[in-house]
């Protein structure tokens, strides 16, 4: 296939500024981890002899993925406990490495953002499942104010209902359904934001990130993720047309919304390196508009799949995020 159709395809499907959904395949290229590091790490880091860990453990041996092993089995508080301090430890130890190495450099959400900043109104939506946070230090060096829900320089609260965009400036509103590594809640129940790269958690504080398993089920129907939940839901009703960037389709707090107005026919175009199972029955079985470009035989090549344009080669790497901007956006 040649280049051209297809980037006239994505203007046209994205021709007006679409809502973002990030998954950990979006910064899994800045050195975050994927869901398999942090089974592992998890694993290697957690010694019980409970039988349900056990269990757990020999799920995970047997190559099933972290989040169903996790809803198959009944785990103590303690270890979901557990679980939830290494995870914020793994995500916050290379979350900070990568804080010095964006210093220095450009990545391709930051090309992104800046790009769709400069045109009215000046304002973006970002839905993610990631507790990491690459889309707050681009904004900082794009000079763009961010909304998440919690206010305050150095530590503040969530507070609802959110605040207006802020008139003709650049402003990211970043909903991240599933927490953060700096947000906690303290000894008195009360969701805190603390805006610092910290070693060690506050004692008697706890991460507010919600991990795999029927656990987060449990904890998404209090706040702040019940009021972030809603308001993606909103959000993404509202968006004319979507661009997904390494997000696996394996979400339900995300996928029922999104489900819905992909098969109304809204336009989707999907980032990834390799779309998981639940992502191609998600797209090709309901979207009536959708463009997912792939790695193909090789990382210099895509593999494009589309209801319009068919399933094809292209001898461009596009399904990584700074060159795909620089096709869509001419930049």
């Amino acid at each position: 296939m040649d280049l051209d159709p297809l980037a006239k395809k994505i203007q046209k499907y994205l021709d007006k500024i679409p809502l973002i959904i990030l998954g950990s395949g979006a910064t899994i290229p800045y050195g975050l981890p994927s869901m398999q590091d942090l089974s592992n790490f998890i694993v290697s880091n957690i010694y019980s002899e409970d039988k349900e860990w056990l269990s757990f453990k020999a799920k995970l041996q047997e190559g099933i993925d972290l989040e169903t092993a996790l809803n198959q089995v009944n785990l103590s508080e303690e270890l979901i406990k557990h679980i939830i301090f290494n995870t914020w430890k793994l995500i916050n130890d290379k979350d900070k490495k990568y804080f010095k190495q964006i210093l220095k450099d450009t990545n391709g959400i930051q090309l992104l953002l800046n790009r769709l900043l400069q045109s009215h109104p000046k304002e973006v939506i970002v839905v993610t499942t990631n507790y990491d946070r690459v889309v707050e230090y681009c904004a900082d060096k794009i000079d763009a104010f961010i909304i998440t829900g919690f206010w305050g320089k150095y530590i503040g609260e969530f507070k609802s209902p959110y605040n207006p965009f802020k008139s003709n400036e650049k402003t990211i509103e970043l909903i991240k359904v599933h927490g953060s590594i700096d947000w906690f809640m303290n000894e008195e129940n009360i969701p805190i934001v603390l805006n610092s790269h910290l070693n060690e958690i506050p004692k008697g504080w706890i991460p507010l990130i919600v991990t795999p398993g029927y656990y987060k089920y449990q904890e998404t129907h209090k706040d702040p993720y019940r009021t972030l939940i809603s308001r993606s839901d909103e959000q993404i009703k509202k968006a004319s047309c979507y661009l997904c960037i390494g997000y696996g389709f394996n979400d339900d707090h995300i996928q029922p919304k999104l489900l819905q107005e992909i098969k109304n026919g809204k336009p989707i175009v999907v980032l990834t390196k390799t779309l998981s199972m639940n992502g191609k029955i998600v797209i090709k079985e309901n979207a009536k508009k959708f463009i997912v470009l792939e790695k193909g035989p090789d990382l210099s090549k895509s593999k494009i799949s589309s209801r319009e344009l068919g399933n094809d080669e292209i001898e461009e790497n596009i399904w990584e995020l700074t060159n795909f901007v620089k096709v869509w956006l001419g930049v």
